[in-house]
């Protein structure tokens, strides 16, 4: 279930990536038309042609990466997708992938969630849990192991009566029945002790193991909150350079149409709203992933789970 969320996340991206190449690409094309036109009626020169159609042709180029990104990352998806009949599903080009956007995050809950960490991980985690099955089971062997070494008690008694006599049909009286009490130790329960101590021992490293792994995945569960922190703080960042190319690119656009700009200037502008555009989705795709490796941390990731946040 992790390996096909990050899949999805990943589908996702490139779907979202292929949109925007996809928009700009058709915005180069039509300007190469108008562009053909004015050079016809000459009021560009051919160079502006040329400069149009390498830019086309670019955006063509990236456009066919994508898409061949995008296609990959649904036939990868598609090997997590089944019918109740157990029919593969297949991602066909008529499904579309949802628009990435950014997620609130309340950074206040996963912080004082970090502090009571140790607790929930104890409660929900099933590598924890596995580790207590292990305690208990060690537990009874200890109990076993030292009942082995108790001394054994036997309670022998035998009907005193002769061959053929109804005294079985009689009362009962003591005096018809051998009494004896047998008591035996082994004399130096060195095999005993022994096999004790090493269920001993076990619990003990047991613990240690438990300890351990409940530290290794508080750190990763700290590193991934960490990371959220991180991210959705340089989501403003980059949600910022999106919006101050786009008022560059307007105010190129401007310029270029009262001729006071250039056609390489603009496409330059273009280039730079697309890549931070890509960053901005590259940026919230790795905030959603994150959030599977935490849930995953967790140890709260299955198909009936529902997310912390």
């Amino acid at each position: 279930f992790h390996q096909a969320l990050l899949q999805y996340w990943n589908w996702v991206k490139a779907g979202n990536e292929l949109i925007v190449v996809e928009e700009f690409l058709q915005l180069a094309e039509t300007r190469l038309n108008a562009i053909k036109e004015s050079f016809a009626l000459g009021d560009i020169p051919a160079v502006d042609t040329l400069e149009a159609s390498i830019q086309v042709q670019n955006r063509l180029l990236e456009k066919v990466r994508i898409e061949n990104e995008f296609q990959k990352a649904g036939f990868a998806l598609s090997a997590f997708l089944w019918l109740e009949n157990g029919t593969p599903l297949e991602i066909t080009d008529s499904l579309e992938p949802p628009t990435l956007i950014r997620t609130a995050l309340d950074t206040s809950v996963m912080f004082s969630f970090t502090d009571s960490i140790m607790s929930f991980l104890d409660a929900v985690h099933p590598e924890l849990q596995l580790y207590d099955f292990d305690l208990i089971s060690l537990d009874i062997e200890e109990r076993l192991k030292q009942e082995n070494l108790k001394p054994t008690v036997d309670l022998e008694y035998n009907l005193l009566s002769q061959p053929g006599s109804d005294e079985l049909l009689g009362p009962v009286s003591l005096q018809n029945y051998k009494w004896g009490v047998q008591v035996g130790i082994p004399l130096f329960l060195r095999s005993e002790r022994a096999q004790l101590e090493m269920v001993r021992i076990k619990q003990q490293e047991t613990l240690w193991k438990k300890k351990d792994r409940k530290w290794q995945l508080r750190n990763k569960v700290q590193g991934y909150i960490n990371s959220l922190y991180n991210l959705d703080g340089q989501f403003d960042i980059a949600q910022s350079n999106v919006d101050n190319y786009l008022l560059l690119l307007e105010a190129e656009r401007e310029r270029f149409s009262a001729g006071e700009s250039s056609l390489f200037l603009l496409n330059s502008r273009e280039s730079s709203l697309i890549n931070a555009e890509i960053k901005l989705i590259d940026l919230l795709s790795k905030m959603e992933t994150t959030k599977v490796d935490l849930q995953k941390a967790l140890g709260n990731l299955s198909e009936e789970s529902t997310p912390i946040w």
